[in-house]
């Protein structure tokens, strides 16, 4: 279990061999995978070769977490300097120098409507201003809310920790009783949880297979990241009030299946790993993964995604059940914020 004094837990995910007794199967097979595609990343990437004004740069999503599959993105955040966008053709101009080392590397850029497809400024991330406002900017939202879920350093790790730190700080109540101090930071994950599953409910609308294929991204790993901080908002509740934010703090550097598999009982921690495991199977198949997305794919619900379906709603209730179960030990008021009552 955690320990605040252990250097392991102190790694990020890349430097370190996960914390899951995974054995030889396909979550062992992508935390490889991750680790030798991120090496690739922090060589092409290397600081003294980049260009003045960056900050830091992360990596978000399946890499992030360490579960590399055929079909993963690169998530990338570049944090820019706040001096540099007093020109504002120089922030575009980084990201397109880096994105070009990165093509080298066969990864594929992301989409121009997306989170990623642009810088941001250290300012941007921790600026307090906007807390607590619906209509913040979602490109600086996104990005700031992923450096707390599922996030890594490229470069600068240091820097990387210190944004992280003042990140963390900037969702921190006044310090009367954990219990409230992170009351903040849990609503933020609820909010970030919910937009993401409002999106995926209209997407077909538009995009039959955009929705087949967010929605099983969502049952499955979505779920686990947003599952993966509440575990770690709820348990950093109830720790001492001079150790909570240190807990915390140091569980970032886990992955969100990690905080899951260390707040979990032993009984139930195999059935977490074989759903999750199946998901990674299946979406390791690109056929599969090309049908689902598919616009001429004419059947609504196919086989292979109701089955999906079918592994991501009982991946759910694992998780539901592993919620409750710990959050019998959390303060009333983490308790009463997530609906689970007395």
């Amino acid at each position: 279990m955690f320990d605040s004094e252990s250097t392991t837990q102190q790694q990020f995910p890349a430097e370190r061999d996960c914390l899951i007794p995974l054995g030889a199967d396909l979550l062992a097979e992508c935390w490889e995978r991750s680790r030798e595609t991120l090496q690739k990343l922090k060589e092409v990437l290397s600081p003294e070769t980049l260009p003045d004004g960056i900050e830091t740069i992360y990596i978000c999503g399946s890499l992030g977490r360490m579960e590399q599959i055929p079909s993963s993105d690169c998530d990338l955040v570049i944090v820019v300097s706040d001096e540099i966008v007093t020109n504002p053709e120089t922030p575009q101009l980084l990201y397109c120098e880096i994105w070009e080392r990165l093509e080298t590397l066969g990864m594929i850029r992301p989409k121009p409507d997306g989170i990623f497809s642009e810088t941001v400024t250290w300012k941007q991330l921790v600026d307090v201003s906007h807390r607590g406002q619906v209509d913040e900017d979602q490109f600086v939202y996104g990005k700031r809310i992923q450096l707390l879920l599922d996030s890594q350093p490229i470069t600068h790790p240091q820097r990387f920790r210190q944004l992280q730190g003042e990140v963390l700080e900037r969702f921190q109540r006044p310090a009367d009783g954990p219990e409230k101090q992170w009351l903040a930071l849990l609503n933020e994950v609820i909010r970030y949880w919910k937009a993401l599953r409002t999106r995926t409910l209209w997407l077909d609308d538009v995009s039959l297979g955009n929705w087949r294929y967010l929605n099983i991204k969502f049952q499955h790993s979505r779920n686990l990241l947003i599952f993966g901080m509440l575990l770690a908002v709820g348990e950093a509740s109830r720790q001492p009030e001079k150790k909570s934010h240190l807990w915390l703090t140091h569980r970032l550097s886990f992955t969100p299946l990690e905080r899951i598999y260390e707040s979990t009982e032993s009984s139930k921690r195999e059935q977490l790993l074989i759903n999750y495991a199946l998901f990674l199977e299946k979406m390791s198949n690109s056929k599969l993964v090309e049908n689902l997305k598919s616009e001429e794919f004419a059947e609504r619900e196919s086989s292979e995604y109701e089955a999906l379906m079918k592994n991501g709603t009982q991946f759910v209730d694992c998780l539901l059940e592993i919620l409750q179960t710990s959050a019998e030990n959390w303060p009333m008021e983490i308790r009463r914020e997530l609906l689970l009552g007395p």
